[in-house]
């Protein structure tokens, strides 16, 4: 593999990295949105229509100035979508033999929800479908999920919710200067070191992928 190839594939995979990062960025800056303005329908096209008009990366103040000044032949959709989750959830909920709720029950529990706004609905019904699915898992697959479940939630607490490196790392390239001749396993902190030295630019994806903290952890090594 040529220089010129790598460079090249390194500024791909470089764009790609940002292309996914602006993307969940931007869809999580959406959720913020309707959470604030209920009745914005939370469909593909209104997503899309505001990270166009926002020039790429959707933030909520353009969002805001849209809103309070909307131009021309440039319209949103707008709905109530409490029905659909309220109809959805009541489906999760029905019992036919009414030993777990009976339809009088059911009844008086879409209208008490039928007051909550449509993210809280979105949370019950998100609720509803993750105990049905656990419901079909046996004794085993539950315990096995719960301990990777706590092994997810003390590495996103140890480094702010990033993922976390192993011990061991592949390099995307050979490095034969370091011995490193094939593309295998290496100690995370020994490449860490290396793209420090090497390659400021994957250094500064792997801070925004991973937190700085924890490539700092990892550069501290011994």
């Amino acid at each position: 593999m040529s220089i010129t190839d790598y460079k090249n594939d390194k500024e791909r995979l470089d764009a790609k990295m940002a292309a996914e990062e602006l993307e969940r960025n931007n869809r999580a800056i959406f959720q913020q949105i309707l959470e604030k303005h209920e009745l914005l329908a939370s469909h593909e096209g209104n997503f899309r229509m505001l990270v166009e008009y926002a020039g790429g990366t959707l933030t909520l103040g353009a969002v805001e100035f849209l809103l309070g000044n909307p131009p021309q032949n440039f319209t949103l959709q707008f709905t109530d979508e409490r029905e659909k989750w309220l109809d959805a959830i009541c489906e999760l909920l029905e019992d036919p033999r009414e030993r777990r709720m009976t339809a009088w029950d059911l009844k008086q529990e879409r209208a008490r929800m039928s007051f909550w706004t449509r993210s809280q609905l979105k949370a019950r019904y998100d609720n509803l479908v993750e105990k049905r699915r656990l419901s079909k898992l046996s004794a085993g697959e539950l315990k096995a999920q719960l301990a990777n479940q706590r092994q997810q939630e003390k590495a996103a607490n140890e480094w702010n919710g990033y993922p976390r490196l192993l011990s061991t790392i592949v390099p995307k390239y050979p490095v034969p200067e370091r011995g490193w001749d094939t593309i295998r396993s290496v100690p995370t902190g020994d490449y860490i070191k290396h793209i420090a030295r090497f390659d400021a630019a994957l250094l500064k994806n792997f801070c925004r992928l991973y937190s700085s903290e924890q490539i700092n952890f990892w550069l501290n090594q011994k």
